[in-house]
């Protein structure tokens, strides 16, 4: 089936708000030549696990009430922000983020952990775990 566009699985209901600047790739892509070896920390859910830790710590810890300040510095930066459950619709509100969730799995979420760039900066945006971070 094609569900890609505004008459996909949600009938357009976030299309235009956040979907409708997503192209589909009509490119070939060989994800096993050697150009794609930076994709290896993909490899596994292990490996991806460690890039994904090692990535997170090496960036700064901020709060929300904090990172407008972070903001005006004006230097781009890689920020983590820990949020719980009962904030997330603030957070999504906040980052212009799909506050929807299913099956208690936020969207576009891997283990709680949302990536995304606001402003040119990188930002994770997680939970409970690692709980190397709590």
């Amino acid at each position: 089936s094609y569900t890609f566009g505004e008459e996909g699985q949600s009938q357009g209901q976030y299309f235009a708000a956040h979907l409708s600047r997503i192209k589909l790739n009509t490119d070939f892509v060989d994800f096993l030549s050697d150009t794609t070896r930076p994709l290896r920390h993909v490899e596994n859910e292990e490996t991806f696990d460690r890039w994904l830790i090692n990535e997170m710590s090496s960036c700064v810890k901020v709060t929300l009430a904090a990172f407008d300040g972070e903001l005006a510095e004006g230097q781009r930066k890689c920020l983590r922000i820990e949020y719980r459950d009962s904030m997330y619709h603030v957070f999504a509100s906040r980052f212009g983020l799909m506050p929807d969730e299913k099956e208690g799995i936020r969207r576009t979420a891997y283990k709680g952990v949302l990536i995304f760039y606001f402003q040119k900066h990188r930002i994770f945006l997680y939970d409970t775990w690692p709980t190397s971070f709590s």
